[in-house]
């Protein structure tokens, strides 16, 4: 049976609590290959233009906010009532166990809006399988091809991960949390490189996009690409749980520990929001008390950001402020903020010259999934896959 895979987030830049380690390489074709798409909507192409900055704001509280804030109880018990069998699927007889598809089914399921019905869980089950048997094909094929992974590179991506750690003991400490070894970890490395490297050969040298074709593009949507309004702040930001708790606390000791660590932060802001209605400047304020690692050290500044795009609690405090005020204590679902409002744009029509990258990305990708997708489907046609949980 295949290794556990590793469910391992460090503080920092990478993604959230729960998902795959995400390398240096470039790994969006294998977002394709699991069925992530590629698609800007053109008027949200704006919420996508944000998406990173929203991402290294948040992090890595982004995980665990809906456990934080919706509780714990309704995603697990979900789970558990869903009788999924310990081995979910064999690909070329090779078993695919339970455990990550739980895991990520609880994880996936608290971040939604509303709790979901067994029928979605459902289906949202059979969608995490599904995808970990795509991770298996193209684990397996690039496995058996040319160009295995060397020691050397698994163990240099190893480093450079762990590099993200302010000490080796936190390491330790995470992989305990999380229950995984340094096998578990150098076993996802190893896979999602190889899976890059196949899928990169698929489409490498294969799609070419003309400046035409993006022009031509662009023209025939140009009424679908509106900037939405948009505004420049500040904010100082408290989580609901200190960064470093996140970093070495398991579940468990989370859900304990949870209304205690909210209460405190939220004594903290409160004696962060006296200080700025005592006149104290608020620049000051963010870069000596502000936990949000992405804008700290600028003085809390978030540059532009589109209304839509962060938590609505967040944009419903912006639309009651004038310029230079400051928002009274907003709770999102990441934690508590101070807001201060400097300047709104309105919304505009996007030129070419602005969109176009993006309009060529987005050819791109259209291409690539194409493509990714129907040698995707040649692999599954070629092996012997079966599924023991859910319909299809």
């Amino acid at each position: 049976m295949r290794s556990q895979r590793a469910n391992l987030q460090p503080l920092g830049r990478g993604g959230s609590l729960g998902l795959n380690i995400k390398l240096s390489a470039d790994l969006i074709f294998v977002d394709l290959a699991e069925g992530v798409r590629y698609d800007p909507g053109f008027t949200e192409i704006w919420s996508l233009l944000m998406a990173e900055k929203f991402r290294k704001m948040f992090f890595p509280v982004w995980a665990l906010c809906a456990f934080l804030v919706c509780g714990q109880s309704h995603a697990e018990s979900s789970v558990i009532d869903l009788d999924i069998p310990d081995v979910v699927a064999k690909v070329n007889g090779v078993a695919l166990d339970s455990g990550y598809v739980k895991f990520r089914l609880d994880l996936d399921s608290k971040n939604r809006p509303k709790k979901l019905t067994r029928s979605e869980m459902k289906k949202l089950a059979t969608e995490i399988i599904d995808k970990e048997v795509v991770r298996e094909l193209i684990y397996q094929e690039g496995k058996s091809g040319s160009s295995p992974v060397s020691p050397e590179t698994i163990q240099k991506e190893l480093e450079r991960y762990i590099k993200t750690f302010k000490s080796a003991e936190e390491y330790e400490k995470a992989l305990q949390a999380r229950n995984i070894s340094e096998a578990d970890l150098k076993k996802t490395i190893e896979v999602d490189i190889l899976a890059k490297n196949l899928l990169d050969r698929q489409v490498k040298g294969k799609i070419q996009i003309e400046d035409a074709e993006v022009k031509q593009f662009f023209e025939a949507q140009k009424e679908r690409f509106n900037r939405p309004e948009s505004f420049r702040a500040q904010h100082i930001f408290i989580p609901y749980v200190p960064m470093e708790v996140l970093q070495n606390l398991s579940a468990e000791e989370l859900s304990s520990k949870a209304e205690g660590y909210r209460s405190a932060a939220e004594e903290k802001i409160r004696e962060i929001e006296a200080k700025v209605k005592a006149g104290e400047k608020f620049d000051e304020l963010a870069r000596t008390h502000s936990q949000d690692v992405g804008s700290a050290a600028n003085g809390g500044d978030l540059d532009f950001i589109y209304l839509g795009v962060f938590d609505p609690a967040f944009d419903e405090a912006i639309a009651q402020l004038k310029i230079g005020e400051v928002s009274p204590v907003v709770g999102t679902r990441f934690g508590y903020h101070l807001i201060k409002l400097n300047e709104r744009r309105p919304p505009e029509q996007a030129t070419f010259e602005v969109m176009k990258e993006e309009v060529q990305k987005y050819l791109f990708m259209t291409k690539a999934q194409k493509l990714v997708g129907t040698y995707i489907e040649g692999l599954k046609d070629k092996a012997q896959i079966e599924y023991f949980y859910g319909a299809r």
